[in-house]
């Protein structure tokens, strides 16, 4: 399922500024997924730089399955232009190819938006839950 990105700093492509991307995150294929694990270790091990081994901790690998994601959706945009994306909006990037691994992410986000208080509450319940299990100390 598509959705948007929007930066908070535009960036120019082919001379034009942009500052919304589509961006779909199942549109990425094993052979996708392959070819940007294999440059990513290739890239930073060509720059001497030591990474996690498992892609679900590397934020090098989030980044560019983000970029692969909005680069499915939009043909016209090549990963030269998306490097140019900085600030805080690299980790609008790195969140989308985080929540590749993360199949409840967006469950996560929907149910925070809908009901903030839902999670603390249950936080609550759980530590009343946990206290009640505490063995009472004597008064000896």
């Amino acid at each position: 399922m598509a959705e948007y990105i929007t930066l908070n700093n535009p960036i120019m492509i082919n001379g034009k500024e942009v500052s919304e991307f589509e961006y779909d995150i199942d549109s990425i294929t094993v052979e996708q997924y392959m070819e940007v694990e294999g440059k990513v270790q290739f890239d930073n091990a060509s720059k001497g730089i030591m990474t996690a081994t498992q892609p679900e901790f590397n934020s090098a690998f989030h980044i560019a399955l983000g970029y692969r994601a909005i680069i499915n959706c939009n043909s016209a945009i090549d990963i030269e232009d998306l490097k140019r994306i900085k600030g805080r909006d690299i980790h609008k990037i790195r969140r989308i190819g985080r929540d590749f691994f993360n199949d409840t992410a967006q469950e996560e986000d929907q149910e925070e938006i809908a009901s903030p208080q839902k999670k603390s509450e249950s936080l609550s319940e759980a530590t009343v839950v946990s206290m009640e299990k505490v063995p009472k100390l004597s008064d000896n």
